[in-house]
C-alpha cells in the first residue's frame, strides 16, 4: 500500500491543508508503475519512511509519499550474495528474516547477513542508506556502502537503474532523496557470524581520552556512552567469534543504543556547560568510504558523536549544540544527514570535506532539471552555492 499526501502551504494560513490518498497493490510491478504515475503528476515531491529523522530532510511543500507499504523482499542472490528489497522495509523486519533464510547449496554459503547495522532497527532501508546511517567500528562503513544497485523513478516518471559499475551509484546511494523515488535496493551481504558482547562500565574519562585509539581497536563493533552522571564512560564492545556463544549477529549488533561520548580537541571543556541539557552522549568510529556526500567519505576513519537531549525542544538544545558545533568545525566536522543540527552550510560545504559536491549538484541538475525533489532543507544544505567555501 502506498500513502500519498498533497500538502498546501500558503501565507496567512493558520494551518497546512492536505489531501491524502492510499493505493493498495500487492505486487512489485504494480507498485513501481503507481509510483511513476505519482511522480509524473507531482510538482514537488519528497519521500518519508519510518520518520526517525530529527531534521526536516523529508518535509515537502507539495506531495509526500510514504514508502512504508513498500516493504517486501524481492529477491535473494546467493552467488553474490545480495538481497533485493523494496525501499520501505525496515531492518526490524529484514534482518530476522535473513537469519532464517538459507542460501542455495551451490553458493557455498549457508547463511548471510549484513556486515554491520545501525544502532536501531526501526528504520527503513531507503531512509538509512540515503542518509548514511551507521553502526560503529574501525572496520565498518556506513549502511549506504552496502548498496550494490538501485532503481529510482526520476522526475519525468521514468525509471533508471544504477549498478555496481556505475560511477553515479556513489552519488545516488547516499542521495538524500534528491534524485528521485527509490523503488528497489540491492544490498551486499556477507557470510553470517555470531557475536560476543563485552561491557566495560565506569571507564574513567581520562582513560578514554588517553587510550581512545587503543579502545577502538579492541573489537569489531565498539560504542561508548556517557551520561555525565559522573566522571566516567561505559563501553559496549561487539566482536565476532566462530564459537556459538551469546547471540546471532542480528541480536548482538542491535543490543546497544545510539550515541557516542566524544572528544577530540577541546570538546571535553564543554561538558560542564552542556551537562544540564544533554541526557547522554554516544561515540562511535566509522570506516571511510568513497560516496560523494557521505559524512564518512575519505581514506581515514571518522568519529561520530551523537547526543540525546534531556529536553528536545530547539529552544533548550540549540544553544548547547551551537557551542559543540563551533568546536567541532575546527576539525572539519560534518553533520549527520538524518540528525538534528544547527551548523550553517558555510561551515561544512567545503571542497576538502566534500570533494565531489559539484559533481553531485551536476548529476542532480541533469536527473531533476525542474527541482521536483528538492525542499528547503536540501536547497539550503546542498544546493546553495553561495554558502560553499573554497579552501585555501
Amino acid at each position: 500500500m502506498l500513502f500519498v499526501a498533497d500538502i498546501a502551504h500558503g501565507k496567512g494560513q493558520k494551518e497546512d491543508k492536505s489531501e491524502a490518498k492510499c493505493y493498495d497493490h500487492n505486487n512489485n510491478e504494480a507498485i513501481r508503475s503507481e509510483v511513476q504515475q505519482i511522480v509524473r503528476r507531482a510538482q514537488k515531491l519528497r519521500v518519508f519512511g519510518s520518520r526517525h529523522s530529527f531534521n526536516k530532510i523529508a518535509d515537502s511543500c507539495g506531495t509526500l509519499l510514504s514508502t512504508l507499504g513498500m516493504n517486501s523482499i524481492i529477491a535473494i542472490n546467493g552467488s553474490r550474495p545480495t538481497v533485493t528489497v523494496q525501499p520501505g522495509i525496515t531492518y526490524t523486519d529484514l534482518a530476522p528474516r535473513l537469519c532464517q533464510l538459507k542460501m542455495e547449496k551451490k553458493s557455498g554459503i549457508e547463511k548471510t547477513q549484513f556486515p554491520t547495522l545501525a544502532g536501531i532497527a526501526e528504520i527503513t532501508v531507503a531512509g538509512a542508506t540515503q542518509t548514511c546511517a551507521h553502526g560503529g567500528g574501525l572496520s565498518n562503513t556506513n549502511l549506504a556502502t552496502q548498496v550494490r544497485s538501485m532503481r529510482i523513478v526520476l522526475a519525468n516518471g521514468t525509471e533508471a537503474s544504477f549498478g555496481p559499475e556505475s560511477a553515479e551509484l556513489r552519488a545516488v546511494a547516499c542521495g538524500l532523496g534528491a534524485f528521485g523515488v527509490i523503488t528497489e535496493v540491492e544490498l551486499n551481504l556477507v557470510p553470517t557470524f555470531d557475536t560476543i558482547s563485552y561491557n566495560f562500565v565506569s571507564l574513567p574519562t581520562e582513560s578514554l581520552y588517553e587510550h581512545f585509539d587503543e579502545i577502538q581497536k579492541m573489537g569489531n563493533h565498539v560504542l561508548m556512552l556517557t551520561t555525565f552522571a559522573n566522571n566516567s564512560s561505559s563501553m559496549w564492545d561487539r566482536v565476532t567469534s566462530e564459537a556459538n556463544k551469546v547471540q546471532p549477529w542480528y541480536y548482538g549488533l542491535l543490543q546497544f543504543r545510539l550515541g557516542l561520548s566524544g572528544r577530540d580537541g577541546n570538546l571535553s571543556d564543554l561538558f560542564p556547560q552542556i551537562r544540564s541539557v544533554v541526557a547522554a552522549v554516544v561515540i562511535r568510529t566509522v570506516k571511510g568510504d568513497n560516496l560523494w556526500l557521505s559524512m564518512n567519505n575519505g581514506n581515514g576513519p571518522t568519529v561520530g558523536i551523537h547526543f540525546s537531549w534531556a529536553d528536545n525542544r530547539p529552544s533548550k538544545a540549540n544553544h548547547a549544540l551551537a557551542q559543540i558545533e563551533k568546536v567541532l568545525t575546527k576539525f572539519g566536522a560534518r553533520p549527520h544527514w538524518g540528525k538534528y543540527f544547527t551548523m550553517k552550510p558555510s561551515q561544512f560545504l567545503k571542497s576538502s570535506i566534500y570533494p565531489h559536491l559539484s559533481d553531485f549538484r551536476k548529476l542532480a541538475e541533469n536527473l531533476d532539471p525542474t527541482h521536483k525533489f528538492r525542499n528547503k532543507f536540501i536547497n539550503e544544505n546542498i544546493f546553495d552555492e553561495t554558502a560553499e567555501q573554497i579552501d585555501d
